[in-house]
């Protein structure tokens, strides 16, 4: 974990959820979705449990045709991460 920084993600990472529970359209949602995709990118143990409850609200802007690409990209994000994480205790695993 990232001693200090992890506290600001998480707090981060709520206000993303709870802005995309309230605007479904617009500017803000696109850069809500921008900032999931690079905390994605950077996730850090202790913190994929949060942004798995991001997903259905991304989930849900890929029905916006101005949002969808931007939700994509963030799911693309989301996915690569949670898929390597995975492989990595899969692979140590076995």
């Amino acid at each position: 974990m990232r001693p200090g920084i992890s506290d600001g993600i998480t707090k981060i990472m709520v206000s993303i959820k709870n802005l995309l529970n309230v605007h479904r359209k617009g500017e803000v949602t696109i850069g809500a979705l921008q900032a999931i995709k690079s905390i994605a990118v950077a996730i850090c143990p202790g913190e994929e449990a949060l942004m798995t409850e991001l997903v259905p609200s991304v989930l849900y802007s890929t029905k916006d045709t101005g949002l969808a690409s931007h939700a994509l990209a963030a799911l693309s994000s989301m996915s690569s991460v949670f898929f390597a994480k995975l492989h990595g205790i899969l692979f140590t695993f076995f």
